[in-house]
C-alpha cells in the first residue's frame, strides 16, 4: 500500500508527526534539573521587602537562577547541589532627587557586599529536600538598646 492509496487524513497525520516528534524532542529542558526553593530573607530582623536572590552553582560551567524577594519571602529554583547565594535591595537615596537618570533619584543597594559582591552565604540544594532557606542578614548599623 502507497501513501497515494491513504485517506487524505492519514497522509496529513503521516506528513505533521515526524515534525511534532522534532518539536517535542527539541523542548525539553537544557542542562540540569532544577528544584523550587523558599526562602524567608531579613535584615536586621526586618524583612527585605523587596529584591533579588541569586543562586550561582559552584560549579561555574552551570548557570545561575534568580529569583525574587518580596516581604522578605522568596519563592524559586534552583539546581541541585552547593549553590553560593547573592542578595541585593535596592533604595532611593535620600536628597538625590533630579540626579540619576532623566532626573530621577540615586538608587543603591542597601544590602552589605557580605551578601552579594563578596557573599559569605552558601546552601545546599537537594532533589528530594525541602530546601528551606532563612538568611538572616546584619548591616552593622544596629544600635544596641540602653537597658
Amino acid at each position: 500500500m502507497t501513501s497515494a492509496n491513504l485517506g487524505p487524513t492519514v497522509q496529513l497525520y503521516l506528513k505533521v508527526l515526524p515534525v511534532a516528534i522534532a518539536l517535542l524532542m527539541g523542548c525539553r529542558p537544557a542542562g540540569p534539573l532544577t528544584y523550587p526553593v523558599t526562602g524567608i530573607v531579613t535584615l536586621d530582623e526586618e524583612p527585605v521587602e523587596r529584591g533579588e536572590i541569586i543562586f550561582t552553582p559552584e560549579d561555574r560551567r552551570i548557570g545561575p537562577e534568580f529569583g525574587e524577594i518580596i516581604n522578605g519571602k522568596c519563592r524559586c529554583r534552583a539546581k541541585a547541589g552547593k549553590q553560593q547565594v547573592q542578595i541585593t535591595a535596592s533604595h532611593e537615596v535620600p536628597g538625590t532627587q533630579g540626579q540619576g537618570f532623566r532626573g530621577t533619584s540615586l538608587i543603591e543597594n542597601y544590602i552589605p557586599p557580605q551578601y552579594n559582591s563578596a557573599t559569605v552565604l552558601s546552601v545546599e540544594v537537594s532533589p528530594d529536600g525541602d530546601n528551606r532557606f532563612e538568611f538572616k542578614l546584619e548591616s552593622g548599623r544596629r544600635t544596641s538598646k540602653q537597658p
